[in-house]
């Protein structure tokens, strides 16, 4: 059994002090009503945790938190530990980094993005305070899920202090494009990326946002993938879909309770014989609601026999109020909504009802697509909505449930938990268990006792790193130092392995009492002795390689051929991932065809 550690920006819950009393709220938003729902059940079952912890920020003093905990005043369905960031510094990660920087490019509004170097200093900072808490709480065989974009560097950050941690991370927002993404200054987009590549599970709503991570970490840090597999610091970790559903059965079941009912008796009652478009969302430019509007001045003024017979109730979520942005996206809704109130009302109607909510909005996907930004669309969405069939309104509706209740808020939570035991489990098969404490300690025996010792040593990505440029990889001082206290033991015989020429490894190593052997077994020179050719077939074959290989260079920018005496060599390591490997399969199939009758 283990422990669940929950990380978000935010706890569940705010606080309030007014004189003497203080009172718990709990927090809006799809991430605290899909895991306080998952605890709440899990703390009726049995579970595979034995405690339940939620470690974020708060936004009241820590004297006013203390004065909570004596009181009890928290739930008792999960721990609470609060994360308590000085306020500037905070504001700085939060309505800066977070969401003047971060939540406008992963929303794909370049142009209101702000880059200031003290956001990303504040950002990090903050995330750092989360991995000093985290690391004080944890122990070995927690569970760690990581949420959102607010704690993009957190993984790694606990990653280097927590190794073997299980780890999971959760994005509730898109993930752009490559082309959008790298818009960040370099050394942000690297590290944004390398922090959330700490965790073991990564995970996104769709599919395209998987194949948009992976390929900016292809394209920023040259990561290699198998589908949604990534190998990065010699760790394996998954990418992978997990669409968020909602406690389906608590929503079907408070159609039945008596405030729900009034509520809906009330409205059929205020709007009787008029249809109702109904709309909650957060107060946010990402939520296209000033095009939900012009839509609907669209649609009374192309369907005027609409007027009267139709009211928008149009509920929105304040949001970010401090962010400038957004407190200019308020203002004009609110004008919008007065002219369009003022240019169709009448005394007996008015077309759209404005109210601003303070509870938590839950989106469900619409049956009807349109494009927002097509005023004259969503006025035909409208109607067509407004004068559809009851029997297809009802079928509609009908598989849309049937989706959403077979995918809930339990089966989101319960695959992603699993899939992170999964990945540990493969991680586990493919990590090298031989060299254990043990082990070494034999080998180190052996070694000592053995009469004779032969030590193969591979050349490239080995003895010396692996080079954009092959020639640049010569031999570092410390690499001969090395070698050379290696052969001064005459017991021991060195065989040097590597895909260069003859003539290279002469010039770098061939002054050292080792064995070499060039272009991985085409030349071998024994020690003290003369290079000898193993490969006795002319190099006519080249003649009819080459000219191919030139046309791959040309046709894939950064590759290159490296020609030597027995092998030629097309690297393409430098290239765009995708290119590189579409041409690499392509020259491949390419000699195949071209040998085939050699």
């Amino acid at each position: 059994m283990s422990r669940l550690l929950i990380i978000s920006n935010r706890l569940p819950f705010s606080l309030e002090k007014t004189n003497d009393a203080i009172t718990v709220r709990q927090s809006s938003g799809g991430l605290v009503s899909a895991i306080k729902s998952y605890f709440e059940r899990s703390g009726k079952q049995s579970s595979e945790f034995t405690e339940k912890i939620w470690v974020g920020s708060m936004d009241v003093a820590e004297e006013i938190y203390q004065e909570a905990v004596a009181l009890n005043a928290f739930p008792g369905d999960f721990t609470v530990v609060p994360i308590f960031p000085e306020k500037e510094l905070y504001d700085d990660y939060y309505n800066g980094f977070s969401n003047s920087t971060l939540w406008p490019l992963f929303h794909y509004f370049p142009s209101i993005v702000e880059y200031k170097k003290e956001y990303f200093e504040a950002y990090r900072a903050v995330n750092q305070a989360f991995a000093n808490s985290i690391i004080q709480q944890y122990k070995p065989g927690d569970v760690i899920w990581v949420h959102d974009y607010q704690l993009l560097l957190l993984p790694q950050m606990l990653r280097d202090k927590l190794p073997d941690a299980n780890i999971g991370f959760f994005l509730h927002i898109p993930f752009p494009s490559y082309e959008i993404f790298r818009l960040l200054p370099n050394r942000w987009k690297r590290a944004i990326l390398h922090g959330i590549l700490g965790a073991d599970l990564v995970g996104f709503h769709t599919h395209d946002y998987v194949q948009h991570f992976i390929q900016s970490c292809k394209m920023i840090l040259k990561v290699e993938n198998q589908f949604t597999n990534i190998v990065y610091n010699d760790r394996l970790l998954k990418c992978d879909l997990f669409p968020i559903g909602i406690d389906y059965q608590k929503f079907r079941e408070a159609i039945t309770e008596e405030t729900v009912i009034a509520i809906a008796t009330k409205l059929e009652e205020h709007f009787y014989n008029q249809k109702i478009i109904f709309s909650v969302d957060r107060l946010d430019y990402t939520k296209g609601l000033e095009y939900r509007l012009e839509g609907y001045e669209e649609f009374l003024t192309k369907y005027p026999e609409w007027r009267s017979k139709v009211v928008f109730i149009l509920n929105v979520v304040p949001s970010r109020d401090l962010i400038k942005t957004y407190s200019d996206r308020r203002a004009r809704i609110e004008e919008k909504v007065s002219t369009i109130n003022g240019k169709f009302s009448s005394l007996a109607w008015q077309p759209i009802i404005y109210r601003e909510l303070t509870g938590a909005a839950n989106e469900l996907s619409e049956a009807i697509f349109v494009n927002p930004t097509d005023a004259e669309e969503v006025a035909d969405g409208i109607d067509t909505a407004l004068t559809m069939h009851l029997i297809e309104q009802r079928s509609r509706l009908s598989n849309m449930q049937r989706r959403i209740a077979e995918y809930d808020v339990f089966k989101w939570i319960n695959e992603f938990l699993s899939c992170m035991g999964d990945i540990k489990n493969e991680q586990d098969n493919l990590r090298v268990n031989v060299l254990k404490e043990q082990n070494i300690e034999k080998i180190k025996a052996d070694f000592e006792k053995a009469e004779r010792r032969c030590i193969l040593l591979d050349y490239d990505g080995t003895l010396s790193p692996l080079q954009k440029v092959p020639n640049m990889a010569v031999p570092t001082d410390e690499l001969i130092l090395l070698l050379e206290q290696l052969t001064r033991d005459e017991h021991n015989e060195v065989v040097i392995i590597s895909g260069r020429d003859a003539q290279t490894l002469d010039t770098w190593l061939g002054h050292l009492p080792v064995s070499l052997v060039a272009e991985h077994g085409a030349a071998i020179k024994m020690k003290g002795e003369e290079w000898k050719d193993q490969a006795t077939m002319s190099s006519e074959w080249k003649d009819r390689i080459r000219p191919l290989m030139e046309m791959f260079v040309n046709r894939c920018a950064g590759s290159l051929m490296e020609e030597k005496k027995s092998t030629l060599a097309w690297h393409y390591r430098n290239t765009h991932p995708d290119l590189g490997f579409s041409r690499s399969r392509e020259l491949r199939n390419s000699l195949l065809q071209l040998t085939a009758n050699t």
